[in-house]
């Protein structure tokens, strides 16, 4: 079942927006996270910074004075802040409240300054955690003291911070942007969906009504044309095309008319002639020699319709590409010596002088039988319209690819424009149908299509008062 244009582009458009979208907001949803835990991370380092900058070693060990500093975030057992303090071999310098009861882990071996981890919490259960490699600095009284004495200044040893801490509201605080985001992909699409329908109808209107107006087209009157102007640019070459179709439709039907017409026409005689003889048969009673004459030309009448019927058939099935012969090689001169031998007589009664001019190769390869009907409407042609005593001369000559058959005789009564239109059938210029007119009926009609099934080019040449001239091209095959 074929599917709506319109519902194949809103859904292939729909679909690929949509994936783009959703494609932006996964990236999006990642551009924010790693930005609030960057931001998270950078708060990490400050207070874990300014905790170090608080920190003295002293007589009695490691001290913080947390005076200046607001711990309550380590106050609670149940966090969010974590904070203990090793010193060499992992003793436990300081200890905040919330790490009274939570058993957590440090990582050790880290051998960075300042190392920033994931680390599961005891409560909030996902948590950021710091490591921060610093030597705090010697009290100032104490250093005075043993300066006064004489005595060494000790040096602070080298100790790890660890920092943590709940890393559970900016979970959630980016659940919330991404549920925004969500809900606004939502309406993104439906408003999309939305313009995507208009735009979409709007831009296949041309269409509509391009189908509209050939929808209003009949074969009773093909003479209307699609105006190229009035659809955009994509469309013009597919009107332009209708266009086109309907120049050869409407040529068509009218070649099937006149077709009709002229049939009627060319049977009509014929069929008065047939009923004129049968009536006057019928008049009275005759001898049987009478009845024999008019048996006789009512024979030769119905030869006559036969052999029309018989081209007609032929031309169609031509003109349908149905009529296959037999492709061989032979010679073309031998063939048209053949042929010219039915015509000998009818040439001699109208004292006519035959002319040959010929080469000694003129074998081409071709259809035997197509190639045969051919010269016997061309042959028949001449010496039915060459004027009385006049000349026919036939020529064959061998160029490099092709082999050109020429047949001309005197007592041309046409131009060549009128000429060129005997191909059309039925084509008569003389009413009175005798004489060296323009009387051929189906003949050329036939060549036409002979010449155009076996890939040869054929011309037609005349002269009012001078030669009739068909000449025929044969390619040549390797």
């Amino acid at each position: 079942m074929n599917s709506s244009l319109q519902t194949s582009l809103l859904l292939r458009t729909a679909l690929s927006t949509a994936l783009l979208l959703v494609l932006a907001g996964v990236a999006l949803d990642l551009l924010v996270g790693a930005r609030i835990q960057r931001q998270f991370d950078h708060a990490l380092v400050d207070r874990s910074e300014l905790i170090a900058s608080t920190l003295e070693w002293g007589p009695a060990g490691l001290e913080l004075d947390s005076s200046d500093l607001n711990m309550s975030e380590f106050a609670s057992r149940e966090g969010p802040g974590y904070l203990e303090i090793l010193g060499p071999k992992g003793v436990s310098h300081y200890r905040t409240p919330s790490l009274s009861d939570a058993n957590i882990v440090w990582p050790a071996g880290l051998s960075d300054s300042l190392s920033i981890f994931a680390l599961p919490l005891p409560v909030a259960g996902v948590g950021r955690a710091i490591c921060l490699y610093f030597q705090p600095r010697v009290e100032e009284d104490w250093a005075e003291e043993l300066t006064e004495k004489g005595a060494v200044l000790p040096n602070a040893p080298v100790m790890a911070m660890y920092l943590a801490r709940s890393y559970a509201e900016p979970l959630q605080m980016q659940g919330e942007l991404r549920l925004l985001l969500v809900l606004v992909l939502i309406l993104v699409l439906v408003v999309m969906s939305a313009t995507l329908i208009w735009a979409v109808s709007s831009g296949l209107s041309p269409i509509r009504s391009l189908a509209q107006r050939v929808s209003h087209m009949d074969e009773r009157d093909l003479s209307g044309r699609l105006d190229e102007s009035l659809v955009p640019r994509e469309v013009e070459v597919l009107t332009g095309q209708i266009n086109a179709l309907l120049d050869r439709l409407e040529s068509a039907f009218s070649r099937e008319r006149r077709f009709s017409a002229d049939l009627a026409h060319e049977l009509r005689t014929p069929l008065a002639g047939l009923r004129s003889q049968l009536d006057v048969g019928l008049s009275k009673a005759r001898p049987g020699e009478e009845y024999q004459n008019i048996l006789r030309a009512s024979s030769e009448i119905a030869s006559g319709m036969e052999s029309l019927v018989a081209d007609l058939l032929a031309l169609s099935r031509f003109e349908s590409d149905q009529f296959k012969g037999e492709y061989q090689e032979f010679q073309l001169r031998s063939l048209a010596e053949s042929v010219w031998e039915s015509y000998e007589e009818a040439a001699q009664n109208r004292n006519l002088k035959l002319y040959w001019d010929c080469d000694k190769d003129t074998r081409i390869q071709s259809e035997t039988q197509h190639v045969e009907r051919l010269l016997r409407n061309i042959l028949e042609n001449a010496v039915e319209y060459s004027d009385e005593g006049g000349e026919i001369r036939i020529g064959i000559r061998r160029a490099k690819h092709w082999v050109n058959l020429s047949v001309s005789n005197t007592g041309c009564l046409l131009s060549g424009a009128k000429a060129r239109n005997l191909i059309d059938r039925f084509r008569r210029g003389d009413s009175s149908r005798t004489g060296t007119g323009e009387h051929c009926g189906l003949g050329l009609s036939l060549v036409q299509e002979i010449v155009r099934v076996i890939g040869a080019k054929m011309e037609i040449q005349a002269e009012v008062g001078g030669l009739y001239r068909i000449s025929i091209d044969f390619p040549l095959s390797d």
